[in-house]
This record gives C-alpha cells, structure tokens and sequence, in this order.
C-alpha cells in the first residue's frame, strides 16, 4: 500500500500526460475497435460493390479500413497517442470525401462529425477537439 504522501498516478485522458494511451487496457481497448470497424468497413464496402457494382459508396469504408490498418500498425510499435491521432484524422476524410461521391453535403452521414468531434474531445482533449472542430468547419463553408 502506498504511503499516504505518495503521488498514485492518473490514468485518465484527462491527465497532462499521455500515460493513459501508454497503458495496456487502453491499448488493448483501441487494438480490438480497431480490427472490428476495420473488418466491418471491408465487409461493407465489398457487399456494396458485390450487390449493386457501385465502387462510390465503398470509397469512405476502405478510407476507414486502411486508416485501421495503419493506426493497428502504430499500436502494434507501441505509439498508442499517435495511432488514435491517425484514425482520428483517416475517420475524419472518410466522412469528408463520402458526401462528395454520394449526395452532396446535405448527406445526412455528416452527422458524423459531430461524433468524431466529441469522441476526439472525450479520448484526446480540447485541443485535438477543436483542430477537428476547424477542419470541419472549414470544409463545409
């Protein structure tokens, strides 16, 4: 037990550090959603092009699959921070270039900024929260 005048450490993504992302729980967490959208998106994506031949409307799952891939790869080599950084970043493109091929931007899949935007505040802080916010922003004007 430690001594009462001991610093426990703060595993929370709150903390100033990223200790939170180093930790195994938080890496193991990230491995596993990672590998079931990235398979999910594959399978998606391949349906869409078996069922009715249109390659548009797998272009955003295969974005978000090779992200996957990609952020899997960085976790794999033990950078957890910079990993969700690019899925956070290949997610945000996948939502951007799919309303270019589909409907336009009155796409009601642009609803998943708003997601991205909190979910990127809640796992990495208001800093990256607002770089996505001004990306966003920036894209639909």
């Amino acid at each position: 037990m430690p001594a009462p005048t001991s610093v426990i450490p703060s595993f929370s993504p709150e903390s100033g550090t990223h200790v939170y992302w180093q930790s195994s729980e938080a890496s193991v967490f990230f491995g596993k959603v990672v590998l079931w959208v990235s398979a999910i998106m594959l399978i998606y994506g391949a349906t869409r092009w078996a069922l009715d031949g249109s390659v548009r409307h797998g272009v955003g799952p295969l974005i978000i699959a090779g992200g996957g891939l990609a952020a899997w790869l960085l976790r794999r080599r033990g950078r957890m921070y910079a990993s969700f950084l690019v899925y956070v970043w290949v997610v945000w493109l996948a939502i951007s270039v799919q309303p270019i091929l589909q409907a336009g931007l009155g796409n009601a899949g642009l609803h998943g900024y708003l997601v991205l935007i909190v979910a990127t505040g809640w796992m990495m802080g208001r800093r990256h929260a607002i770089a996505v916010g001004v990306a966003t922003i920036a894209y639909v004007l």
